[in-house]
């Protein structure tokens, strides 16, 4: 009987045993799935504040805006607009 050169001489003759991957596989994508949610769980709270911050820069720009049209009416026409609502 010729042995292989790759093979200990404790498993010359004895066919390997094969034992089913299959949970190994399972555990694994369990666990990959788990890590994905728990990143989307820490992300999705950045996201919705980021959002926030958003929009609260574009009402603070909307108001800047208005202000200075509103300064700019008044001193290209010359007359202030707070004269004329508590005069009407």
């Amino acid at each position: 009987m010729s042995a292989n050169l790759y093979e200990s001489p404790e498993t010359v003759g004895n066919a390997p045993e094969r034992k089913s991957s299959l949970p190994k596989i399972a555990i694994r994508v369990v666990v990959g799935v788990g890590i994905l949610g728990l990143l989307v769980a820490l992300l999705l709270p950045a996201s919705r504040g980021s959002r926030e911050a958003a929009r609260r820069m574009q009402c603070r720009n909307n108001l800047k805006q208005i202000a200075l049209a509103l300064q700019e009416y008044e001193s290209t026409e010359i007359i202030y607009l707070m004269q004329v609502v508590r005069t009407r």
